[in-house]
């Protein structure tokens, strides 16, 4: 008799728990080469190498680390089980295969927001290449002063503000971007809390999937 062979059962998506998101600028991008993988560490004693065998810690579901050595941005996406863990995240660094230290972090503030990042879209045409942004503030009661914004590194916006439960959709003109490549958000509000957000660029047409955070993994 042959032996029936046993499916692998799919990895539920986590529904507790959140997702924390962290980017920012590589030091010396611009003269130096740094080859994956690369290795994000948290604290000190959670160490994560970013590869696809890599066995986790239970207390991460999981991890990516993305990097873009066009604009030097580096995005650190990770889904936890427990909120307190994200808290605690005091210090944090990323370094590639040879050491070489993309980033040191301390004193990392992580807070819940009413701010979703719906929608971010790559559009090319012959005469440019054109990002769209759409932010979502689904707070009833409290407006967002953005003071400033930047997307992959650079400044891209003046001061605007998105009110409760409101939609708002921003253009940008940009440059040598492909599908696939790491894109960054870093914006500050007037209350001077900063939020971060990291993606790859897909088709215009095929949205990176935010909106339904944090109740399936959203892994990009």
């Amino acid at each position: 008799k042959k032996k029936k062979k046993k499916k692998k059962k799919k990895k539920k998506d986590p529904d507790v728990g959140g997702r924390a998101q962290i980017v920012f600028t590589a030091s010396n991008y611009k003269t130096t080469t740094y080859v994956s993988p690369f290795t994000v560490s948290l604290n000190g004693d959670i160490t994560v190498v970013i590869t696809a065998t890599t066995v986790l810690p239970s207390s991460i579901d999981w991890i990516t680390c993305d990097y873009n050595a066009k604009t030097g941005q580096v995005g650190v996406s990770m889904h936890v089980p427990d909120d307190d863990l994200v808290q605690a995240i005091s210090k944090l660094v990323v370094s590639d295969s040879k050491g070489q230290v993309l980033g040191t972090y301390r004193n990392l503030a992580f807070v819940h927001s009413g701010m979703e990042l719906l929608y971010v879209g790559l559009e090319t045409t012959q005469q440019q290449q054109q990002v769209t942004v759409h932010l979502y503030n689904y707070y009833s009661n409290a407006f967002y002063g953005i003071s400033s914004f930047y997307f992959n590194g650079q400044s891209a916006d003046k001061e605007f503000t998105i009110g409760p439960v409101d939609h708002i959709v921003r253009l940008y003109n940009i440059s040598n971007a492909s599908p696939g490549d790491l894109w960054t958000i870093y914006m500050t509000l007037d209350d001077g809390l900063a939020y971060g957000f990291a993606g790859r660029f897909s088709n215009a047409l095929q949205p990176f999937p935010f909106a339904a955070l944090p109740v399936d993994s959203q892994c990009p």
